[in-house]
Order: structure tokens, then sequence, then C-alpha cells
């Protein structure tokens, strides 16, 4: 048995070579039978002159499925049919496309500062109440409860973290 592959989202021809002998040939009927599991479609050729049968196979998208599907030649003259052709057709889809949502988490909000100045105030020098009232409500809480630090504690910090980080490091 031969196997065909057709488009099943496109117009496909199908050409075959049809002989009928006999004393009296009537008027002649070819047809391609598509069998379904529930349903068989018929798709009806037009008979050329040189003994040929073209059939125009519709798209079949919607109809069918993709797959294998029997199928045969049906030739009808007068009241007797002839099934001189069976085959296996097999429907394919020529383009496909897929498309998948991807779904990205999305980064929760962070924050970061750097120190990038320091300076030391000169003492009796009063911070200014304007500035004080404009500034953000957590600063305004905090600006009166500031420990000021020396450059000798800054440089102890400085060689605390430094003794940490060498530490960290052997371990």
């Amino acid at each position: 048995m031969e196997k065909i592959d057709l488009d099943l989202d496109n117009e496909n021809e199908m050409t075959f070579r049809v002989a009928i002998e006999g004393t009296k040939p009537g008027e002649p009927l070819c047809r391609l039978m598509i069998e379904n599991n529930d349903i068989t479609h018929s798709i009806t050729g037009v008979f050329q002159e040189n003994s040929e049968v073209s059939i125009i196979i519709p798209p079949m998208k919607g109809m069918l499925k993709e797959g294998e599907y029997e199928s045969y030649l049906e030739v009808l003259v007068d009241d007797r049919v002839f099934i001189p052709l069976e085959m296996k057709i097999n429907f394919e889809q020529t383009l496909r496309v897929v498309a998948e949502s991807v779904s990205r988490r999305r980064n929760k909000p962070k924050a970061a500062a750097t120190l990038l100045n320091t300076s030391n105030r000169k003492k009796g020098k009063r911070v200014d109440e304007e500035k004080i009232n404009k500034s953000h409500p957590a600063r305004r809480k905090n600006i009166n409860n500031v420990k000021k630090a020396s450059d000798q504690d800054i440089i102890n910090l400085v060689n605390r973290i430094k003794d940490e980080i060498i530490s960290g490091d052997k371990k």
C-alpha cells in the first residue's frame, strides 16, 4: 500500500491515470475517499482528455487532524463501483507556531547607600532648626541623638573591620 504525504493546511492536487476498459463504457465518475473514524470524506475528480483524473484536495485543517488516513480511489461507471487503487495519506501541518509564556520573577525593591563624605562639626555650632523641619521625618527624629565620632573613633572602627575581613578570609 502506497503512502502519500499531503499538507493539512494547504490545497493539494493529486493526478491519477485511470484506464476504463469494456465494450460499452458509460459516463465515469471518479472520487477520492478519505476515511476517518467517524466520517468518510469524498472529493470528486475531473477527467482529463489523456485518461488522467485530477483531484483538488482543499485544506483539511479543521476537518482532520494530523496523521495517517486510509484512502482509496473510487471509479463509478453506470451502476458499478470499482476501487482500482488503495493508499494511506499522511496529512501534516506545513507550518506550526508554538508560543509559551515565560514568567519572570519581579525583583524586590532594594535600598542601598554609600558614605560619600564625612566632616567634623565645630563644638557649639547649632543645627539650623529650619533645615531639620524640612528634612526626612526619620532624620528629624534622630538628629539630636547623633553621637559624634572623633578621628580616633573612625580609625579604630576601620581597623576593627580590617581585622574581621582578614580573619574571615583565613576561615
